[in-house]
């Protein structure tokens, strides 16, 4: 084995004597201290072209790695990544796909560092480190799995290339990539802090045989694990061939030029695009444990109502945005807190939707902007037993909330074009099925994951299916593929659901729906939904940027023991909720039971016959229905995409289910939309009343328990929140003491 290895990997200093001295030089406010640009300045074009060699090298290694091995989640979806990073772990190049973990793979090579790794068990050419632990890696949860391989020229270290995607199954208490009832780490599934697991571009055994044994889905996860490693031998050979190119000391150069060169642009986009002030955005997301995890953890058997503040601050002079983040909830025993890297990578994925225009995608995006995480807070745990199962569905949320800021201060700037309402939701399913030969296996799907709807903008509608600000790569894949995953599961419609949006002068785009029929092939099934961003609850923040209403939560309809089977053996096919429910109402198909949840399901048994409906991923909605265009209403009937009982209660236009009326539209919908405002002055109030009937609510301590335990959490764990608080509802000081 060539290469050097030991304590001083890096010539005079060890890793983490390099990435000190690198956090020294970038605390000057310049990465790296670079105060200048030199080989961009003095010859634009070879560093462009330089730039290119690098970041085509991750390109390649994406489209070509998840062809050779890969996950349907990876290969459909695009829910992976490759980056070319520094020694100390910072993103100079990376590809399309899940962008945003960019941001925490340097929390896994300062571990790496900080535990002396470069001594033992060593860094050498070929070496293959693996890691799926939050706490000490960075992944956002345990479904997220890192791989990096260290990157020699002729004997010296000077990178790393890392792979990652979002895997099929965590082997968690829950079954899936997303555990939501999972009260600390123990139950999280299986985690590996950076672990070396193969040599020579090789994996060892004991690696798959973990998989095999401590996951339900080892076919996938193997396969996964094989599509990083080649992705990452390909950048190793790409970039090698583009050192031989342009040089060792042009590569050490550049690369850190890349990175300071996008904290320029990214700041100088913060002057341009915003305007300095404070804006404040919350969002709540339920966690309803109580009442099923009881007798199993005493400790998580509680309802929480999670508070997920955020305070965005912009400074236009030094081009900066800093996050605060002290009115968050605290971290407690439940699955939807989480690490550093949650945090990181919702970071950059914003920063990238919203100020990052224009620039070189990599960790120079995260120098732009600041933020503060509590010590104790949801994401910044008091200790490394919480559990990060399922960090996504609360920090989608809190990250619209940073959206929400942004996108105000872009319009106050005057860029509308730039404005959108950042009120996202998603929604995931997983589970486990064991079918009747005795085969059991777990899956994650991600139709829903992997596209949103389109939010609203001041001009125009959203559009369904078109976005997902977690994967920009966004793709719901193909009902095929899904098949051969799901074997004993039969889809009977994956389609846009009408009126599944938040409304407005401009409607946020449709959410999608999924019904799939439980086979007659399958023994049981466990599956569970997880995400909706929201639970129970929208996102306050929704309307308040546009004005418009804020996405549906998302909903899980089951029906048991149904008549499907029979009646797709007769050539009988639904279309969707719509359709099913005609059948019902008709007796064409009958049911013993029906379940409806608005809120996360870790599991719940289905038995042949069994039809399993989820719809999820709608956006909110931009301004007051009442001033959208009456013909766009007319046409939104016409095409299906409302009902006309929604346009006549909600947009004030009567028409019939063609979109037609029996007279003029216009001067109908002008005496309706009257009507509407009429009844909603009769039974508004003014704010100053609104205020003394709350207050006396707030006094009086007359809450739903589940609130009542929210203030208390909060008015214990952070002190600006209990400081406002007591102000807004001028609480005198016992009053203050008692809340």
């Amino acid at each position: 084995m060539t290469g050097l290895a030991g304590d001083k990997l890096l010539g005079q200093r060890t890793l983490l004597e390099q990435i000190e001295y690198t956090d020294e030089l970038t605390s000057s406010g310049y990465y790296y201290g670079l105060r200048s640009l030199p080989r961009k300045e003095q010859d634009p074009i070879t560093y462009e072209r330089f730039y290119d060699a690098v970041h085509s090298a991750v390109m390649g290694a994406r489209e070509t790695s998840k062809n050779v091995a890969a996950s349907p989640g990876a290969r459909e979806l695009g829910e992976l990544l490759f980056a070319l990073l520094t020694p100390e772990g910072h993103a100079v190049a990376v590809s399309s796909g899940l962008v945003g973990h960019q941001g925490a793979f340097r929390i896994a090579i300062r571990y790496m560092a900080e535990n002396g790794y470069d001594r033992n068990p060593q860094i050498r050419p070929g070496d293959i480190f693996t890691a799926c632990d939050p706490a000490t890696t960075g992944t956002p949860h345990p479904g997220d799995v890192y791989t990096f391989v260290p990157l020699f020229y002729k004997d010296e270290f000077i990178g790393w290339a890392a792979g990652m995607n979002h895997t099929m199954e965590a082997g968690g208490a829950v079954p899936g990539a997303w555990p939501p009832w999972s009260p600390n780490t123990f139950t999280d599934g299986y985690l590996l802090p950076p672990t070396k697991v193969g040599e020579d571009y090789e994996d060892y055994t004991w690696l798959y045989k973990h998989f095999e044994r401590r996951t339900r889905a080892p076919m996938f996860n193997i396969l996964d694990q094989k599509m990083r490693v080649a992705g990452c031998r390909m950048v190793v050979d790409s970039v090698t061939e583009a050192i031989d190119k342009f040089g060792l000391d042009y590569f050490k150069d550049a690369t850190r030029e890349i990175i300071e060169e996008t904290r320029r642009i990214c700041s100088d986009n913060v002057k341009l695009l915003t305007v300095p002030g404070r804006s404040r955005f919350v969002a709540f997301r339920t966690v309803p444990y109580a009442g099923v995890v009881d007798g199993v953890w005493p400790q998580s058997a509680k309802n929480w109502l999670l508070h997920l503040h955020s305070e965005v601050q912009i400074d236009t002079r030094e081009g900066q945005v800093h996050v605060n983040w002290d009115k968050i909830s605290p971290a407690n025993w439940h699955a939807q807190g989480g690490y550093k890297g949650i945090i990181e990578s919702n970071l950059w994925l914003n920063v990238m939707d919203t100020i990052g225009l224009g620039l070189k995608p990599n960790s120079g995006m995260n120098l732009a902007v600041t933020y503060d995480m509590p010590e104790g807070g949801l994401f910044n745990p008091p200790n490394d037993r919480h559990s990060a199962g399922n960090p996504w569905a609360s920090s989608v949320a809190l990250f619209n909330c940073f959206g929400g800021g942004l996108e105000v201060s872009k319009r106050a700037r005057g860029f509308v074009e730039e404005a959108w309402n950042s009120d996202l939701c998603w929604t995931g399913i997983q589970g486990e099925i064991t079918l009747k030969n005795g085969f059991s296996f777990g899956f994650c799907q991600m139709d829903l994951l992997g596209a949103s709807a389109t939010p609203a903008r001041p001009y125009m509608d959203g559009e369904p299916l078109g976005t997902a600000w977690w994967n920009p790569s966004s793709d719901t894949g193909s009902v095929e593929e899904w098949e051969y995953v799901l074997p004993g599961i039969y889809y009977l419609s994956k389609n846009v659901l009408p009126s599944y949006c938040g409304h407005g002068r401009f409607r946020g785009g449709l959410g999608m729906q999924l019904a799939f029929a439980v086979s007659d092939e399958v023994q049981e099934a466990i599956i569970g939904k997880i995400g909706a961003s929201t639970g129970n609850y929208f996102t306050g923040q929704a309307s308040i940027p546009g004005g418009g209403y804020p996405a549906p939560t998302s909903t899980l309809i089951v029906y048991r023991q149904t008549n499907i089977l029979e009646l797709l053996r007769q050539g009988e096919y639904p279309g969707g909720m719509a359709e099913l429910a005609e059948w019902i109402e008709s007796g064409k198909l009958t049911y013993t039971d029906r379940e409806l949840h608005k809120e996360e399901v870790g599991a719940l048994f289905v038995k042949p016959g069994d039809i399993y409906i989820v719809a999820g991923n709608a956006t909110g909605g931009w301004g007051d229905p009442l001033h959208r265009a009456v013909d766009a209403v007319a046409l939104d009937v016409k095409e299906g995409f409302i009902p006309a009982s929604v346009a006549d209660r909600v947009y004030g236009v009567p028409v019939d289910e063609t979109g037609s009326a029996t007279e003029s539209l216009e001067a109908a919908a002008e005496a309706r939309r009257a009507e509407i405002r009429r009844d909603r002055e009769a039974s508004s109030v003014s704010f100053e009343e609104f205020w003394r009937t709350e207050r006396e609510v707030v006094r009086s301590g007359e809450l739903p328990q589940f609130l009542t335990d929210a203030y208390a959490e909060l008015n214990g764990f952070s002190p600006s929140f209990r400081e406002e608080f007591a102000r807004f509802w001028q609480l005198d000081a016992e009053e203050e003491a008692q809340s």
